[in-house]
């Protein structure tokens, strides 16, 4: 098992938020009393991903550093296999012998269409399909059907949320198929939220929303 986290300097250390050095030294110590093995990637994993994957070069060059995350998130795991966790998300279990893949988190109570997936935190094995080559394609093509559109009308938040975010990921996986995958709740926290938004019961997680990406994007 190899648990993975990333963070990108885009002109801010992660050390000036405070969640986000928690969650690094949780989940490092989580993942040592386990056996698991840590990785925490920096810049240089952009470097390897796409000098192993040079045909997405070309889009990555275009997308703005959330949808950049996002994107290279998924395709670190569809490399290396294993556990993505967001630095904003806190461990509220003893170890994942709970998980199966492939796993990703239900977002309870955010989107008034029905079920909506997250990818704060997901297990798959490597080389799993349905973060593979197929889903790249797809953000590629919703990029490009609404980049015009979305950003001529400053919805830049939108356009990251329905390229290569959550929401692109919901539209993708009832597409091909929510039998395919498995899904889990977890208590949910907006942000700076001192009461919980979504309060689950036996969760195995806290996630805290802290909404790093929303500084890129000027309108949600």
């Amino acid at each position: 098992m190899i648990i993975h986290q990333i963070y990108f300097d885009w002109g801010k250390p992660y050390t000036d938020t405070p969640i986000f050095s928690q969650s690094l030294i949780a989940w490092k110590a989580f993942a040592e009393k386990n056996g698991y093995e840590y990785k925490f990637h920096t810049d240089e994993l952009k470097t390897k991903l796409l000098e192993e994957y040079p045909q997405h070069k070309e889009f990555v060059s275009k997308l703005n550093h959330p949808q950049e995350h996002d994107f290279l998130k998924l395709l670190c795991i569809h490399h290396y296999g294993g556990v993505y966790i967001d630095m904003d998300i806190l461990p509220n279990c003893e170890d994942f012998k709970w998980i199966k893949t492939p796993l990703f988190r239900h977002d309870n109570g955010t989107d008034k269409k029905g079920e909506h997936f997250n990818i704060d935190f997901f297990a798959c094995e490597k080389g799993e399909e349905i973060i593979g080559s197929k889903l790249y394609e797809s953000m590629e093509q919703s990029y490009n059907q609404k980049k015009e559109r979305y950003l001529e009308l400053g919805w830049v938040g939108r356009f990251y949320l329905q390229t290569t975010g959550p929401y692109h990921f919901t539209r993708y996986i009832k597409k091909i198929g929510i039998d395919k995958i498995h899904s889990f709740d977890a208590t949910t926290y907006r942000q700076n939220g001192k009461e919980p938004h979504f309060n689950c019961e036996d969760s195995k997680l806290i996630v805290y929303h802290a909404g790093s990406w929303s500084s890129f994007c000027s309108a949600v």
